[in-house]
């Protein structure tokens, strides 16, 4: 399990009120989620990481993991240097086209900032969204998920705590644990 997480630098949380412990001092009114997310990936970028994932709330694996480790997202991140974002979540909105080599994982339309429930970044990415630059992001889209997000209540306003995951382990049966650390924006 923790071999899947080899190839990303760090991961960022943000969970809202219904998986936040009851006393936790960090809850944080959101009015704007997108921007919320921008704010975690040019932290991100400050904390050094090459790539990180951002998700909301809890994370679930759809299916088993064991060939993970060896899948198309580790290839593409090794060999292609020109993606800002991957979109891992199940989509069925997106415009798409494939890459040549691959079999799951494709281009989408459009170069704004197509964020989701789950998705990785860039430091290329990371750079952008700090300089607010959203014009250029080349985004791509996984369809074979093996991991999804626990849903979210609605884009208004929501009470949340953000987090980056540390010291992720393997438990049994494909569980995780990991300690979580308060970020502040």
């Amino acid at each position: 399990m923790a071999e899947l997480f080899q190839y990303i630098n760090a991961l960022y949380c943000i969970r809202e009120s219904k998986f936040t412990p009851f006393h936790n001092k960090n809850v944080t009114t959101v009015t704007d989620m997108a921007a919320t997310h921008k704010a975690i990936i040019s932290r991100a970028y400050d904390d050094g990481n090459r790539t990180a994932m951002l998700f909301e709330n809890e994370l679930y694996f759809t299916r088993v993991i064991g060939d993970v480790n060896n899948n198309e997202i580790k290839t593409f991140l090794g060999t292609n240097t020109s993606w800002d974002v991957i979109i891992l979540n199940k989509r069925t909105d997106l415009s798409l086209t494939p890459v040549p080599g691959y079999t799951h994982i494709h281009s989408v339309a459009g170069t704004g900032f197509a964020i989701d429930r789950i998705y990785l970044v860039s430091r290329d990415c990371m750079q952008k969204i700090k300089n607010n630059d959203l014009t250029n992001i080349i985004t791509y889209y996984y369809d074979n998920t093996f991991v999804d997000a626990a849903d979210t209540l609605s884009q208004a306003v929501q009470h949340v705590t953000i987090g980056k995951i540390t010291s992720i382990s393997k438990m049994l049966n494909d569980q995780i644990q990991y300690n979580w650390e308060p970020v502040v924006l």
